[in-house]
């Protein structure tokens, strides 16, 4: 969701004299722009070269899941041990 920039809300009301309080945690936002919905991957794993999920303009309906980045560890010649990190 676009954060930046002035807020609009529309709203009726019926008598002039309430006051009323507009709780950010309880609103829900509902875009009457036509963007359609994201068709894309919502799970990714990370890698070494840069990625990016095609999601502007676009409406999604889940998370994106980032999972861990890949790790583990093998013996090497010298009796030691090598890590492989995003590999």
């Amino acid at each position: 969701m676009r954060t930046e920039g002035p807020k609009r809300v529309k709203m009726r009301v019926a008598e002039a004299s309430h006051a009323a309080t507009l709780r950010p945690e309880r609103v829900r936002v509902v875009h009457d722009a036509p963007f359609p919905d994201y068709q894309g991957t919502t799970d990714v794993t990370p890698k070494v070269e840069p990625q990016a999920l095609p999601t502007a303009d676009t409406v999604l309906h889940a998370d994106v899941t980032v999972r861990g980045i890949p790790f583990y560890t093998t013996t090497n010649p010298s009796g030691g041990y090598t890590a492989i990190i995003g590999g």
